[in-house]
């Protein structure tokens, strides 16, 4: 079953932007769009989104999901990639999916509705 949650706007540094999140449950994952509103290039940190993996870098930014009243923090991992920032076009969309194992979010749980807390920064980088 596929839920339609908003975890947060996001935050672009000088220009507009949309996030949403939506809750792939039978992939045991979360579906992330970021699209780039605006005339300029913007960047996200390998801190702030997902790797290919689904998986996020080390960061210092308050990331967990809430299902019910038990919150489940992210567990990242130490990536030393300074050149793995995503460059999003003006007008376009990028997407990347958040691994449920991420948060160590037991299988029991997986159907039960949740609420992601991520509320990703990008910067103008052109």
């Amino acid at each position: 079953m596929l839920v339609v949650i908003v975890a947060s706007a996001a935050i672009a540094y000088g220009a507009p932007s949309a996030f949403t999140v939506r809750d792939d449950a039978a992939n045991r994952r979360f579906v992330l769009d970021f699209q780039n509103l605006g005339r300029r290039t913007l960047c996200l940190s390998p801190a702030m989104w997902p790797n290919e993996h689904g998986f996020i870098s080390l960061t210092s930014a308050k990331i967990s999901v809430s299902i019910g009243p038990q919150d489940f923090p992210l567990d990242t991992f130490i990536e030393d990639c300074p050149t793995c920032t995503l460059k999003v076009k003006p007008r376009t969309t990028t997407r990347a999916y958040l691994s449920y194992a991420a948060f160590k979010i037991p299988d029991a749980l997986a159907p039960k509705p949740k609420v992601l807390h991520l509320r990703p920064a990008a910067v103008i980088c052109d």
